[in-house]
């Protein structure tokens, strides 16, 4: 499905709608205890593997345990290695394609993104390929 502009702008206005409202973003652990489905917000510290923490909107797992508190350059979008962007598992919580460093962080089946051209795309097996790379991987929604 290929969006137009107009349906393009609806998509990420629910999609923020639905992010603000599938997860309260929470900055203390006191409302982690009261809220266990909130996600915190990233800053320099020790995380531990499956840690999750949102920056700058987007949540992110951890991917390898590690010490940022020396290294606050080291966020989740700049240091691939120690963190995966969470993919889609719905056409509604699709998000612009991110390219996978590795195995950890590959597409896997049933996945959703949404390609440099606009259009939404499911991942029918699993890749660290583009839909452009290897299209067997991926069925245009």
């Amino acid at each position: 499905m290929r969006l137009t502009a107009e349906q393009q702008k609806q998509f990420f206005a629910m999609r923020k709608a639905l992010d603000g409202f599938v997860a309260k973003i929470v900055d203390s652990p006191a409302e982690i205890n009261e809220n266990p489905a909130a996600i915190r917000i990233w800053k320099p510290g020790v995380f531990a593997l499956n840690d999750v923490r949102q920056h700058r909107g987007v949540p992110y797992k951890c991917v390898q345990a590690h010490d940022s508190t020396a290294n606050p350059g080291w966020t989740p979008d700049a240091v691939p290695a120690l963190w995966m962007q969470y993919h889609g598992t719905t056409i509604e919580t699709a998000r612009p394609w991110v390219a996978p460093t590795g195995a950890h962080d590959m597409y896997k089946a049933g996945e959703f993104m949404i390609w440099t051209d606009g259009a939404v795309y499911r991942c029918v097996e699993d890749t660290t390929f583009t839909p452009w790379a290897y299209p067997a991987a991926w069925e245009v929604m």
